[in-house]
């Protein structure tokens, strides 16, 4: 399947030339402050599959453009890869001059064995292609040479040029002594070749203007069979060339329009359901036609939009609960909802003028759409137009979203990340962003930064480009700063900071620390002063980064085994983190055990068997579990463990007790 490997804006708004920018295979975010040029840079993108000369005023005003001929002002380059021959039936063979003038010579054929090839399937392999578009309207393709053609002409030629081809061969075939071998194949394509003259076709001017030639070669000790496979070949080429296509374009992954998401409000009219994607989405997962609604019987149309209800139900709750769903997994959006905690149900009703969609929320209550909060009727919106509209076909192609979710609760934009990765394994996503929630602390190099420069218009670049040459450490402070924000504005919980390694560790310590200040002699901290910060494990060296450079007072607290077989502490060093910020577990211990000890040693062992249990069946005590936390070889944690598999294999009806959160 193919995908968009590269891109470029020129001329357009604020963007005088971005030069190629690297698109990843998944998902990329655009980060710059409000002027920098996003919206521009993905308007743009937007128009690939536009066949319309734009406006005067949306040329960049730092360029010549305005002043030069709509056709030579360059707006956008878009870098194809990995085409299938069905994507891109124009580029099999690639073109460039030697190719657009009869390919095959006798170079194209050894003749040293009587097992000799014909070459031309190798041409046919290329998978990539690099198309213009202009201001006036008009798609260039790229030849090897550099020039460039006009997408329509060189579509036409390609088709002159196969057709011209596979009569050459035929026409040679036909007075060789082993065409009697050839399958019958090659003679179903002679006769499907021979409605065209080719006497007329050498009568053609080509469109590239390459010369005409007519090269002598010698067939005799050509392969039958290599030659069959490249004639098919030809023919294959060719019924792609003549489908029923308007354009090319149509072929290629398309660059989908839908920049703002349509949110989910009002009832509308039937008549203008067309002009709202979030209801023609509906329509779609009831398998509806617009046109066609009013034509159903009440029961047919009721039947498709129960079907269009469940959808939706299934999507929202799935959302919702996506950060259930463990790992980096590509579980769809709506293999995650849950039936036990589905929270919302959407209802769809139709009468003879308008379609409405109403939700029960979790209070049980059943209101409107468009009485449900902006962030739920946008949330509506993006599962119709996105998830269900784009997401679940496999068609390539590249999403491009303008600030999505900007009205969702911080968790919630969380979760759309969540949801555009179940999507990649079949589309790439490229939006913009203010949000921190919507950086991928994981794949940071998926960031792009946009920036203004003033006459010069704005440049887009990685993170690490944006780097203040200055402040050459501080690699994330230009996303820092273009987000607006630093973790000095954000809530994270307390004036200092504790940052840990993991969900259980942010989850114990808190435990820990109220149980110390029930104990006489003893205090914790302060609760109201700290917050604990989970840092999951590969995201600590980052966050640390964040903090250290804010200024802010934190400690970094790591389980033993990490620190050392992680080396987790040596990347910290070798960030310039301070090594009395570093603290690993045993560093508490005036005589430490002879184990790697985790956070849950810091639990009294009664106190851990208590909330191990409290995550289990009924039948699971605590009690049960002491016999094992008694015995003091080893941390809790490996001790617990280990009993919890020792009852899985004593009794089958036991054999869920392994699977623990705490654990």
């Amino acid at each position: 399947m193919g995908r968009i490997d590269q891109v470029q804006v020129a001329n357009y708004g604020s963007i005088s030339d971005t030069d190629w920018i690297d698109i990843e295979e998944t998902y990329t975010s655009l980060l710059g402050p409000n002027g920098a040029g996003k919206s521009n840079f993905l308007r743009a993108l937007a128009r690939f599959s536009q066949r319309v000369p734009i406006d005067d005023e949306q040329l960049c005003k730092f360029t010549s453009a305005q002043s030069r001929e709509p056709s030579s002002v360059l707006i956008l380059g878009v870098r194809f890869t990995e085409l299938s021959l069905s994507e891109a039936p124009l580029v099999h063979p690639p073109l460039g001059p030697e190719d657009l003038s009869l390919p095959i010579s006798t170079n194209d054929i050894e003749l040293e064995s009587d097992n000799a090839e014909f070459k031309l399937t190798g041409n046919l392999e290329s998978r990539k292609l690099c198309i213009s578009v202009y201001a006036n309207g008009t798609h260039k393709i790229h030849l090897r040479n550099g020039k460039k053609v006009e997408l329509d002409a060189a579509y036409e030629q390609r088709i002159y040029e196969l057709e011209k081809i596979g009569l050459e061969v035929l026409n040679e075939l036909e007075e060789l002594d082993f065409l009697d071998n050839v399958s019958n194949e090659i003679d179903s394509v002679y006769k499907e070749l021979t409605d065209v003259d080719l006497d007329d076709i050498y009568d053609q001017e080509p469109v590239i203007g390459a010369d005409e030639y007519r090269p002598e070669r010698d067939l005799e000790t050509a392969s039958a069979e290599d030659i069959a496979a490249d004639v098919m070949e030809i023919r294959q080429v060719l019924a792609e060339l003549k489908g029923d296509i308007e354009t090319p374009l149509e072929r290629l992954p398309n660059i989908y329009q839908n920049i703002q998401i349509d949110s989910v409000g009002d009832p509308i009219r039937i008549d203008r359901i067309t002009n709202s994607d979030a209801y023609l989405g509906l329509l779609d997962a009831a398998d509806i036609e617009p046109d066609k609604i009013r034509q159903l019987s009440t029961e047919e149309r009721r039947e498709g939009l129960d079907r269009a209800d469940r959808r939706l139900t299934e999507l929202l709750n799935g959302y919702l609960n996506l950060e259930s769903v463990r790992g980096q997994t590509q579980t769809s959006v709506a293999d995650a909802a849950d039936p036990k905690s589905n929270n919302y149900t959407v209802h769809s009703n139709f009468n003879s003028s308008q379609l409405e969609i109403e939700v029960t929320d979790e209070s049980g209550e059943r209101f409107r759409a468009s009485q449900q909060s902006t962030g739920i009727r946008w949330l509506l919106g993006f599962l119709l137009t996105i998830i269900h509209g784009l997401g679940d076909n496999d068609e390539p192609g590249l999403i491009v979203l303008d600030d999505p979710g900007v009205h969702l609760h911080p968790e919630a934009k969380r979760l759309l990340l969540k949801a555009l990765r179940t999507i990649t394994d079949r589309k790439q996503v490229i939006y913009s962003t203010h949000s921190p929630f919507l950086i991928d602390n994981d794949e940071i190099d998926h960031t792009r930064i946009v920036k203004h420069q003033g006459p010069d218009g704005s440049t887009v670049m990685r993170h690490n480009e944006a780097r203040d040459s200055e402040r050459d450490m501080d690699s994330l402070a230009p996303i820092r700063e273009s987000l607006g924000a630093s973790l000095a504005h954000l809530p994270f919980g307390g004036n200092d900071t504790i940052l840990v390694e993991g969900y259980t560790d942010r989850q114990y310590l808190p435990t820990f620390n109220s149980y110390l200040n029930t104990l006489e002699g003893w205090s914790g901290i302060d609760d109201d002063s700290i917050g604990f910060v989970d840092g999951s494990g590969s995201r600590v060296s980052y966050m640390a980064q964040f903090l250290d450079v804010e200024g802010l007072n934190y400690q970094i607290l790591l389980d033993d085994d990490t620190a050392g077989d992680d080396g987790l502490v040596e990347q910290l060093q070798e960030l310039r983190i301070h090594d009395e910020k570093i603290h690993t577990l045993s560093d508490g211990f005036a005589d430490p055990p002879d184990y790697d000890i985790v956070i849950e040693d810091l639990l009294p062992p009664d106190l851990f068997c208590e909330k191990v249990a409290e995550t289990h069946p009924s039948n699971l005590s605590p009690e049960v579990l002491k016999d094992a936390v008694d015995n003091r070889d080893g941390s809790i944690l490996d001790r617990v463990r280990g009993k919890l598999h020792q009852l899985n294999n004593i009794s089958t009806s036991q054999s869920r007790l392994v699977r623990t959160p705490a654990c």
